[in-house]
């Protein structure tokens, strides 16, 4: 059983219920629990009114988390008592899993659940596809009410190319849903695959991206730290870029407590900036957020082992030398060089330099230690954008290597 008491008037406190609850459901299925599990969710908002989520899967070997839902006034004596005895009687359940008059009703609540048509946890067009198949065994599209129309848009492409939104992707349209306050951008999906890879999908507006992304993946960018661009979708005038998942480094900070952890992602992000730059392309927003890892099958304890990658190249540039000087303003505040200013010009390549050396100082701060490394690194955070030296001989001077496969020209 969870339970949220609202600190505030903004309905964000059920939010964050609702989603502790699915996922909490979904995990709780992948630990092998019984499938017919109930998960119990108690809301109350500030106007003293109670509502009660009953979580649970569609399918015991399913991946769609539904709930039914049920309000009560507390304020009214006859409503708090049966809100009362509702919950007394869920404990009861609880506490004697071996009974069959409880297991029956168990299964009765659960049966209640999936009996009903409800608005799920996940995409509705997902299941559209699965239950309105004309004989063709293609899907009947339906169309998604409410949302705004690029979202809605956007969702359908997705799941026409047979990925599967993550649940907290709602549908557009129903009366029961959740929305994230948080953690994705309008343009950014998170979805799986037909063969269980966890995707991240990305709206982008030009195909610059696309162009760059496609051009350092020719040259060898999935095995030079570059994040691999997996399919390019069309979406009205314009692009869903396809690309692995994997987890941010701010997410993993916690991960970065020895020298060989932060030592290894060092070279590998000096790698990756480096491979770059050699074929002519800089990022211009290099910074922690704009940085992930993938541990797969490492267990977290060996983390020094993963893979980082180096993701997000919609400011990026192409056929960028030495000599290129450009006078836009752009990149994060705090993570650009400081000769990036109104009326100025300035060196993308140099301006990389810095913004690198940057990342490498937050790695080598989680470990609260200084080193020759980090001292080597500052000289990418010189003042004098001409005194910062290439990527690729700081690599060499730190780790005596690139060992990456540079391929220019």
């Amino acid at each position: 059983m969870i339970m949220e008491i609202a600190s505030g008037t903004d309905g964000k406190d059920g939010f964050r219920m609702m989603l502790h609850a699915g996922a909490l459901t979904r995990i709780l299925q992948c630990l092998g629990v019984d499938p017919r599990l109930v998960i119990v969710g108690i809301y109350i908002d500030d106007s003293f009114k109670a509502t009660r989520y009953l979580f649970s899967l569609s399918d015991p070997m399913g991946e769609e988390v539904i709930y039914i839902k049920k309000e009560f006034d507390l304020g009214n004596k006859a409503q708090a008592l049966m809100f009362l005895s509702e919950l007394y009687r869920m404990v009861i359940f609880a506490r004697h899993p071996d009974s069959d008059i409880l297991e029956k009703n168990v299964d009765e609540m659960v049966n209640e659940i999936q009996c009903m048509r409800l608005d799920p946890i996940t995409s509705t067009q997902t299941r559209e596809r699965q239950d309105n198949s004309g004989k063709d065994g293609r899907s009947k599209r339906l169309k998604p009410s409410g949302g705004n129309d690029k979202d809605n848009a956007m969702n359908d492409a997705i799941v026409e190319a047979g990925y599967a939104l993550a649940w907290h992707h709602l549908p557009q349209g129903g009366k029961d849903k959740i929305e994230l306050p948080f953690l994705f951008p309008d343009n950014v999906r998170e979805a799986m695959r037909r063969d269980g890879l966890p995707v991240i999908i990305k709206r982008v507006k030009y195909n610059s991206e696309v162009d760059i992304l496609a051009y350092l993946g020719s040259r060898g960018g999935g095995s030079n730290h570059i994040i691999a661009l997996l399919e390019v979708l069309k979406c009205d005038t314009q692009w869903l870029i396809v690309m692995p998942k994997h987890v941010k480094l701010r997410e993993a900070a916690h991960l970065l407590l020895t020298p060989a952890t932060v030592y290894s992602f060092q070279k590998q992000f000096l790698q990756g900036v480096a491979f770059m730059h050699a074929n002519g392309v800089v990022h211009l927003d290099l910074k922690p957020d704009n940085v992930v890892i993938d541990f797969g099958e490492r267990r977290r304890s060996r983390s020094h082992e993963a893979t980082l990658y180096i993701i997000d190249f919609g400011i990026a540039e192409m056929n960028v030398t030495a000599s290129t000087t450009v006078d836009d303003v752009c990149g994060t505040r705090g993570w650009t060089a400081p000769e990036i200013q109104e009326d100025q010009s300035w060196s993308p390549i140099l301006a990389d330099r810095w913004a690198c050396g940057k990342v490498l100082l937050y790695l080598g701060e989680q470990i609260n230690r200084k080193s020759g490394v980090q001292e080597l690194v500052r000289r990418l955070m010189d003042d004098n954008p001409q005194a910062r030296p290439p990527v690729s001989l700081v690599l060499e001077g730190i780790f005596g290597g690139s060992e990456c496969q540079v391929m220019a020209g």
